[in-house]
C-alpha cells in the first residue's frame, strides 16, 4: 500500500465532508504571480489550477488535524509523567 500524499488526504476529507459536493457554480477570479502558481503546482504535483485553488481553500475550511489532536490529548501524560531533559 503507498502513502498518500497530505493534499490528497485532505481533499478526501473535504470531500467527505460534503465541502466539495453539488454542482460546481461559484466561480473565483484572482490576479497572481504565475511563479506563485508554478511553485504551488510543483510542491503538491497538482496540475490544475481548479483542483489547486480547491485545496487551498480546503486547507482553510476543514480543522487543523495538529490542534485537534493537542486539544483531544491534552492531560494524557498525568501529572506524575516526567520528561528527560
Amino acid at each position: 500500500m503507498s502513502a498518500q500524499l497530505p493534499h490528497t488526504r485532505l481533499l478526501e476529507e473535504a470531500k467527505s465532508s460534503g465541502l466539495l459536493a453539488g454542482d460546481k457554480t461559484a466561480h473565483v477570479s484572482i490576479r497572481t504571480t504565475g511563479a506563485l502558481i508554478a511553485a504551488a503546482k510543483e510542491r503538491t504535483g497538482i496540475e490544475s489550477t481548479t483542483e489547486l485553488v480547491e485545496l487551498a481553500l480546503a486547507t482553510l475550511a476543514l480543522p487543523d488535524p495538529v490542534s485537534r489532536y493537542m486539544i483531544e490529548t491534552y492531560g494524557t501524560l498525568g501529572p506524575d509523567h516526567q520528561l528527560d531533559v
